[in-house]
């Protein structure tokens, strides 16, 4: 039907909308629909609902029981006169009715009396019944009509759908009347049902499109409504375990939804679980990946982040999901995108003093499963349990993600990553709810283990070239040195000795570390194709993230880099190898300088500090000795 161009199928189109649009559905029946008596209201709605559903179940059971069914070759039926009567179509009906069948059987069975009475008909007028050469065409014929009928019902059930949609949106103050009808049809269409012949696949997606436009629709505008909100939540949470196939095509949709019904119903998400639906339909529609929908991701989780209010409503439970979420954004190909991660990441750090006074307060949620160091215990702080709880809860998880975005193959979100990174761990302000404990966990468990990864002891150089890899150590061993002149009076003062040493030794190890496995790689970057490399990191750092980003330490070493080529070095290193371990070797200076000003480091043999100093940097700082010496005399 929906294919055939004869001259009367047009026209008989064209009557029919203009019988249609005689009808006047949207004027008459839909806003006339408020003065309708609450009988007529749920009648008109349980005639349309029951309608979908009849539909519904032809477009889920009928392809599969036609092919149970259908006869096997084309004198299957109707080849006497006594096959006539044994065929009747009462016959038919009685013989597959019986209480473990199913309700379309009936329907099923005058498809097969339809087909017997058509080749009947063939037989009497032609006196033959259908030859295996006219087969081919006649298969053809059905399934072209049975691909038409598909398309028809399916346009019905979308019709019926929102047409619901619309009158439950007309009459918003008679609920209890209409909102069972809509709710039962959209569960119909997104819902796997109870039957086993049941196939998702079966159903097009242009109805489930529908019915997903018509909950976010609902959801936007009536979430509000106690009565229903528990209803509306159930079927967004069906959303997110839709077909992985369909669901690119609808991205824009859910993302679009869901930023309408978080910046119009946040007060009405009063539960970690109302918002985790909000969080992974996010994640589960792909939005963060797709540039048309990662604007609306985007501008919600800016919401969340941005109101103190709603980012406490979202609770504890959902803060490792939100995280996900900003994870995700950061990958984005758009640089703005995984600049406004970074920034969400930024924000998010301002409001972990009061997320940690409310983990205090209420303890670790249950739903948590959350790996605490066997030694916490240790710290001699007052507030061992709430400042442990914070850094496992939410500051582990919170500078792994900056760590993860610091492996970007980007060199401006590397580097900026790094930079807010630095801004945070060097925060007395943030990081005062963190025990010493919680500090030498952040160094031992996050920040050293990234120094390492930067510097791989194969040599092995990533894709983004050994220019934009150098860039990212040198900010690498800057964030190390920072973050513990910041903080090791605090540790000192609350650790053991000999864990306060074992930091010490952990930290001067890895910058050693980073002297050590640093000349490999640029001599390999070298000898295999760096000038691929350098060209593929230079388009790279040309970006606008890249100009956005820049830093002035970067500008200035690049500067000293050039001038240390220009004047040439040994063979046996090459000027980038002098320009970081001149680096290195100032970074290491500095830090054990201010440990001997402080008095935490003294120049005797008995003091295993220094005998640490000695053993790790003797063999690429001889001099350090004397500068210790002098430093401490003038004191």
């Amino acid at each position: 039907y929906l294919e055939d161009s004869r001259a009367e199928v047009r026209a008989a189109r064209k009557h029919g909308r203009r019988c249609v649009s005689k009808c006047r559905i949207q004027e008459v029946v839909l806003s006339d629909s408020r003065f309708l008596r609450s009988e007529s209201l749920q009648c008109l709605a349980s005639s349309v609902a029951q309608s979908a559903w009849r539909m519904i179940d032809l477009l889920v059971v009928l392809p599969n029981r036609t092919k149970d069914h259908a006869p096997s070759s084309g004198n299957s039926f109707g080849t006497s006169p006594r096959m006539r009567d044994d065929r009747s179509y009462a016959k038919v009906v009685g013989g597959h009715q019986s209480e473990s069948s199913h309700p379309l059987e009936e329907v099923l069975a005058f498809e097969l009396f339809s087909r017997s009475q058509s080749n009947l008909g063939k037989l009497q007028t032609t006196g033959r019944i259908e030859s295996s050469s006219d087969k081919s065409y006649s298969n053809a014929v059905t399934n072209s009509s049975r691909s038409d009928d598909r398309k028809v019902l399916e346009l019905l059930v979308a019709f019926c759908v929102d047409f619901l949609a619309e009158l439950t949106l007309m009459n918003r103050d008679r609920l209890a009347l209409l909102w069972p009808h809509l709710y039962e049809t959209l569960l119909r269409i997104i819902a796997e049902p109870p039957r086993g012949d049941y196939n998702s696949q079966q159903i097009g997606n242009g109805v489930v499109e529908r019915a997903v436009v018509c909950v976010l629709r609902v959801g936007a505008r009536l979430l509000h409504r106690e009565e229903i909100r528990d209803d509306v939540l159930h079927a967004l949470q069906l959303l997110i375990k839709l077909r992985s196939s369909f669901v690119p095509s609808i991205s824009l949709l859910l993302s679009a939804g869901v930023l309408r019904i978080v910046s119009t119903h946040a007060p009405h998400l009063q539960s970690s679980s109302h918002w985790q639906i909000m969080l992974q339909l996010l994640l589960a529609s792909g939005s963060f990946e797709h540039a048309d929908s990662a604007e609306c991701a985007t501008q919600a989780l800016q919401f969340v982040l941005g109101d103190e209010q709603v980012l406490y409503a979202v609770d504890i439970e959902n803060y490792e999901l939100l995280l996900t979420c900003v994870r995700t954004l950061s990958s984005s190909e758009d640089p703005k995108k995984s600049v406004a991660a970074l920034d969400m990441l930024l924000v998010l750090c301002s409001r972990l003093t009061q997320l940690s006074a409310i983990l205090e307060r209420d303890g670790v949620p249950s739903e948590l499963n959350v790996d605490t160091h066997s030694d916490s215990a240790s710290t001699t702080t007052g507030n061992t349990a709430s400042t442990t709880n914070a850094w496992n809860v939410l500051w582990k998880p919170l500078l792994q993600c900056f760590v993860n975005i610091a492996n970007d193959s980007r060199g401006g979100i590397r580097n900026y990553a790094l930079l807010l990174l630095e801004r945070v761990v060097t925060s007395s302000v943030e990081t005062d709810v963190l025990s010493a404990d919680d500090l030498k966990y952040a160094l031992e468990d996050v920040l050293l283990p990234f120094l390492l990864s930067a510097f791989p002891t194969n040599g092995s150089v990533p894709s983004f070239g050994v220019d934009e890899l150098e860039k990212t150590q040198l900010r690498a061993v800057m964030l190390i040195s920072k973050t513990f002149l910041q903080h090791h009076a605090r540790m000192a003062a609350a650790l053991e000795v000999s864990e306060f040493v074992q930091v010490w030794r952990s930290v001067l190890s890895s910058l050693k570390h980073c002297v050590d496995n640093y000349s490999g790689a640029r001599d390999k970057g070298h000898s295999s194709n760096s000038s691929d490399n350098r060209s593929s990191g230079a388009s790279k750092s040309n970006s606008a993230s890249d100009v956005l980003l820049q830093e002035t330490f970067l500008k200035g070493h690049s500067s000293n880099s050039s001038d240390n080529r220009s004047s040439g070095a040994s063979k046996s290193n090459s000027a980038g190898d002098v320009l970081l371990q001149e680096h290195v070797s100032e970074t290491v200076t500095n830090m054990v300088l201010v440990m001997a000003a402080s008095g935490l480091l003294q120049q005797n043999e008995t003091d295993s500090m220094w005998r640490a100093t000695i053993v790790i940097t003797e063999s690429w700082i001889p001099g350090l000795p004397e500068m210790v010496r002098v430093t401490q005399t003038a004191l």
